[in-house]
């Protein structure tokens, strides 16, 4: 097992009652492919893919959506995203520059999964300040399928079921479970 790169973590997040919606784990560098590979997985259902990793959680949310948020990375500004949402009736909606109260959903669940992945070895930490004199290399202990598992763990059975103080201390599954069937 030799260290053969860093992830990336590309993923979405229904907005309203906070659950994730889909991921996509990669070595390659965010780009439209990883994009359309994330939304892929957020509009399909998920009990096949959990299955497939036994996993016996309960992840409900998928289907297209209507809006899709987006920052002002390259990766969201090419025809090939465009196309397909306008292929599919989903409206692409790129975050004013310079408007950081746009998207504060996904950047705290991005805070919530980095500062959890930082307990990991053989993290990278955020800044050379923490890192210090550790090696991330050197301990890097992980598969990428074992860091997908991890994550989707992560994501079924704890981030989704911790009550979240910007829904008024309900969990994600529970206020999405709420709004669909009342």
């Amino acid at each position: 097992r030799l260290p053969i790169g860093r992830p990336n973590l590309t993923m979405s997040i229904d907005v309203h009652p906070r659950m994730i919606g889909g991921f996509l784990i990669s070595l390659d560098p965010p780009s439209a492919n990883s994009a359309a590979l994330c939304i892929a997985h957020t509009v399909s259902q998920k009990s096949y893919w959990l299955a497939a990793r036994d996993i016996s959680a309960e992840w409900p949310i998928y289907g297209l959506m209507q809006k899709i948020h987006v920052d002002n990375a390259k990766e969201f500004k090419g025809l090939a995203l465009k196309r397909g949402c306008e292929e599919y009736g989903i409206i692409l909606e790129h975050r004013p520059r310079k408007q950081p109260n746009y998207g504060p959903h996904i950047e705290r669940a991005f805070r919530t999964f980095m500062s959890k992945a930082h307990e990991l070895k053989g993290t990278t930490f955020s800044n050379t300040l923490d890192k210090l004199d550790y090696d991330s290399e050197g301990n890097a202990c992980m598969t990428l399928k074992e860091l997908e598992l991890w994550f989707t763990i992560f994501v079924v059975y704890v981030y989704h079921n911790d009550k979240h103080a910007g829904i008024n201390d309900i969990s994600p599954i529970n206020l999405y479970n709420h709004c669909v069937h009342g």
